[in-house]
């Protein structure tokens, strides 16, 4: 089965020139096939990918509504025309935690069938929340292109392409190129120069920096132990690491999530018991 596989996004955030008081966003996405290759910059192959907005129905840009809009009707037809399926007995039991295997589409490295209607509706609200400006992207080395789509030798028009500095040159051009394709059929389309797959976790980095973690002062700490002595000092999605070094350990001043964390280790791993040791200081400390 053919699908497409998301591997990140960085929405532009653009403003009509002419008055429209919201802020639109042109949802770019990295993406490519599942079943087409390229070689890399490392000589590797992998699956192709390549920047190109993510238009739907909405058009190259829209507001947040627009796009979460179109995923509900999406959702809603696809589960109309399952339940007709189900009345001649043939049809696949639909679930929103399957939303990507009934889409074809795959998000962070998951199967479709593991990518949820969360998963997806979170591109665009995620990707809203942390677009940037023409000016902004350009700061990092990054250009916003309007171009030309795919041309083919019968089309008969030349190919488009034009670097745009800001909302009003943008606006501008994406109207000069539609009358340079005029009734082609050739669609216009937006494009990254500069645009490297590793770059946008870089420049997301700097212009949404993490909040550094509060130290507080506590003379009382918690630990995660395991049945057999174990202290935890790290868990993840694969599973946990552990010491038999107390000083190693993760310290948690909030026991409250130390069970909680404890809770969830507790599920997925049942036959480890995970217990909370609780440990007075002699003074206090920052943790």
């Amino acid at each position: 089965m053919s699908y497409e596989i998301i591997y990140d996004k960085q929405f532009i955030k653009v403003k009509e020139p002419n008055g429209y008081p919201n802020d639109m966003y042109i949802p770019m996405i990295l993406a490519g096939s599942n079943n087409c290759y390229e070689w890399s910059n490392s000589g590797k192959e992998r699956r192709s990918r390549s920047w190109f907005p993510w238009t739907l129905d909405v058009g190259l840009m829209g507001e947040e509504f627009q796009f979460v809009g179109y995923w509900n009707k999406t959702r809603n037809e696809i589960i109309s025309r399952n339940e007709e399926r189900e009345k001649n007995n043939w049809y696949d039991e639909y679930s929103d935690k399957n939303f990507g295997y009934w889409t074809a589409i795959s998000i962070n490295g998951k199967r479709t069938s593991g990518t949820t209607f969360k998963n997806i509706v979170g591109v665009f609200t995620n990707g809203i929340k942390k677009a940037l400006t023409i000016e902004e992207l350009a700061s990092e080395g990054v250009s916003v292109i309007v171009r030309s789509g795919y041309i083919t030798r019968e089309k008969g028009v030349k190919p488009f392409s034009k670097v745009v500095k800001n909302d009003v040159e943008l606006f501008e051009t994406l109207k000069e190129c539609r009358e340079h394709l005029g009734d082609s059929g050739v669609e216009t389309t937006i494009d990254f120069g500069g645009m490297y797959d590793d770059k946008p976790k870089r420049i997301r980095k700097k212009f949404f920096p993490k909040n550094p973690k509060q130290l507080v002062k506590t003379d009382t700490v918690h630990n995660i132990v395991t049945s057999n002595g174990a202290y935890i000092y790290k868990s993840s999605k694969g599973g946990y690491n552990y010491t038999y070094h107390k000083n190693s350990a993760k310290i948690y001043v909030d026991i409250n999530i130390a069970k909680a964390q404890a809770k969830r280790l507790s599920k997925r791993f049942p036959n480890t018991e995970f217990k909370i040791e609780t440990t007075k200081l002699d003074e206090e400390i920052l943790a």
